[in-house]
């Protein structure tokens, strides 16, 4: 008869073989052709400005709804750049993603990064709610698509309050 400190321990094991069984079939698919490494295909990124929203939006947490207009703008404006950064970047391959999946609920962890499509429509949407909230303040909005594509004209620098340097 097996006691639960054996189960455990037996489930233990298993998982981690089952991980490390993963981990080596991820490095043998990064054997690829060497060709294809010596000469990438050069693609144009896509626009980010033309992803849309995710279809649940996003609803403000009380913290953010209290935000201040400087405040607000300024995670607007690092949204934008995390954004357009990772539209730059490749993606992660499929076996890194399934890794992943296999992982997260075992170890804990996050889910970002599985589905970098769903992450940069969920940030559009949190883009388009903080928009709002700055129109209900009756502050200055932005324009998303021409911050997404680059074309806004960059932010007068914040000046110093009397007395701080």
């Amino acid at each position: 008869m097996y006691t639960a400190t054996t189960y455990a321990a037996y489930t233990t094991r298993a998982l981690l073989l089952l991980a490390s069984a993963a981990f080596l079939a991820g490095c043998a698919a990064q054997n690829e052709d060497v060709s294809q490494t010596l000469a990438p295909a050069v693609a144009a990124p896509p626009d980010v400005a033309s992803i849309r929203p995710a279809t649940s939006g996003y609803t403000l947490t009380a913290e953010e709804a209290k935000l201040d207009c400087a405040k607000l703008t300024g995670r607007m404006r690092i949204k934008v750049a995390n954004m357009r950064d990772a539209v730059q970047r490749p993606d992660a391959s499929a076996t890194s993603r399934t890794i992943q999946s296999a992982v997260t609920p075992v170890m804990g962890g996050t889910q970002r990064g599985m589905d970098p499509v769903a992450d940069l429509q969920l940030d559009r949407a949190k883009l388009e709610a903080y928009n709002k909230r700055l129109a209900e303040k009756k502050c200055k909005t932005l324009d998303l698509n021409a911050e997404l594509r680059g074309e806004a004209p960059a932010a007068a620098p914040a000046k110093a309050a009397k007395g701080k340097v």
